[in-house]
Parts: structure tokens; C-alpha cells; sequence
């Protein structure tokens, strides 16, 4: 187990690393953009919305699953934010159970 002392443990789950745009992007400067969480079905794929509009991945593609269950703990998670959205609440997306390749 490696211990931190506490301004870099802080500073280290604080952030995130981008592997996309190679840059580290503060978890508390992501203020929540949306009102609502839907899940829709679209060619045998579920799809989760936020105002209507589709989840996208970090590649820009839309986030699509195989089945409404995984779909709606999505959903779930995306609607449990408050006012900052915290990646570190979102344990399906941060454990990469949904294959963002797709």
C-alpha cells in the first residue's frame, strides 16, 4: 500500500488523467450540465441520454450497451450527480465495465 502525504494524496484523487487528450483535468471543475437521464433503445442496442441528448464516449461515439440493466445502472450513475459531476462515483464507467470502443 503506498501512502501519500496529504497535499499530493489530495491533489492526486483530485485528478484525473486524460489519456485522450494526454492532460490532467480536475474532477471538481466538471460542473453538472444536464437535468436528466433517459434510456432509449436503438437497433438492439440501449443508449443512455442526458436532456435527450446521447452519452457519448470519450472518443465521440455514442456509448452504446446490450442490455436495458447495464443501461440503467448508467443512467443511475450519470443521475446520482449533483451539482459537479465525480468520476469517482461512477464506478461502471470508471472500472471500464462498458467497452468504449464501440
Amino acid at each position: 500500500m503506498r501512502i501519500f502525504t496529504l497535499a499530493s494524496g489530495i491533489s492526486t484523487l483530485l485528478k484525473t488523467r486524460c489519456t485522450l487528450c494526454s492532460i490532467y483535468r480536475p474532477y471538481a471543475t466538471r460542473k453538472r450540465f444536464y437535468k436528466g437521464t433517459a434510456v432509449i433503445q436503438n437497433d438492439n442496442k440501449w443508449e443512455v441520454t442526458l436532456d435527450h441528448r446521447r452519452l457519448k464516449t470519450p472518443n465521440g461515439n455514442v456509448l452504446t450497451v446490450g442490455n436495458e440493466p447495464l443501461a440503467r445502472a448508467v443512467a443511475v450513475e450519470w443521475d446520482s450527480q449533483n451539482e459537479t459531476i465525480s468520476q469517482a462515483t461512477m464506478h461502471l464507467v470508471r472500472a471500464k465495465l462498458i467497452n468504449y470502443s464501440q
